[in-house]
């Protein structure tokens, strides 16, 4: 019984949650004078820059060969890097 009843009370909190939620969703609440395309060709030009990036591509291809002991090695040495340029 105390199931049944738990179930009941989750599916209706669940039920106001996800109206007030749909409400938001939507073209109608887009900003019409944005250009949806902008926004498309800016994620295409965050991305693109990521995937260009040289040293990227050489460090991970440098890891991808590595054993679990030597990347465990590998990130202690980078998060060290990362402390002392924070003192600094």
């Amino acid at each position: 019984m105390v199931l049944f009843i738990t179930t009941i009370i989750s599916f209706v909190i669940l039920a106001r949650y996800l109206s007030k939620k749909k409400s938001l969703e939507g073209f109608e609440d887009t900003d019409k004078e944005k250009n949806p395309l902008s926004s498309v060709m800016a994620l295409i030009r965050r991305s693109g820059a990521r995937l260009m990036d040289i040293d990227m591509w050489k460090e991970r291809i440098l890891m991808s060969s590595m054993s679990p002991v030597e990347l465990a090695r590998h990130y202690l040495k980078s998060q060290a890097k990362s402390g002392d340029a924070e003192k600094v």
